[in-house]
């Protein structure tokens, strides 16, 4: 049998707030609260093993009172400690954290590495509308001489 003692306000806002949610949290009075404890009484069947039902919607009408179901605000002022991580939960972000801030050196790795790459002046021969004589030979002269011609226009590009 039930005991005849108070249960935690924890406790219950644990069990009770998937029941006083939505139009339920605007709930006052016992009779009501009672009802939809009966309700719902295999969902807080843990409450009911150690607590009264009585004694469970005296709590859940200080509850309502306080407006703690209606407002998530309000509940993490009044239980902080159910609103904390677990170990478990801060591990994860602490590691998910580290592997941002390794991705994010890398990202800036390779942008200093792209833009030493590439040089303060490119083409500054062309830049100034001059062109640059062409080396041995025409490049038709090396297209039949079967030269890869992309590759000689590439290290034109460079020099």
């Amino acid at each position: 049998m039930a005991k005849q003692r108070s249960p935690d306000g924890r406790l219950v806002y644990l069990h009770c707030s998937s029941i006083f949610s939505g139009a339920n949290a605007q709930v006052r009075k016992v009779k009501k609260i009672s009802q939809l404890l009966e309700k719902h009484k295999a969902s807080i069947k843990i409450l009911t093993k150690e607590f009264t039902l009585p004694a469970v919607a005296a709590i859940a009408k200080e509850l309502l009172e306080e407006q703690i179901f209606e407002s998530l605000p309000r509940a993490k002022l009044r239980y902080p400690e159910l609103f904390q991580p677990s170990e478990t939960q801060e591990a994860e972000r602490a590691a998910s954290e580290a592997e941002v801030i390794r991705i994010e050196a890398e990202a800036a790795q390779d942008i200093v590495l792209t833009s030493d790459d590439e040089g303060g002046d490119e083409c500054p021969d062309f830049e100034q509308g001059e062109q640059q004589a062409e080396p041995e030979g025409t490049l038709e002269d090396k297209v039949e001489a079967g030269d890869n011609v992309q590759i000689n226009a590439v290290r034109l590009w460079q020099v």
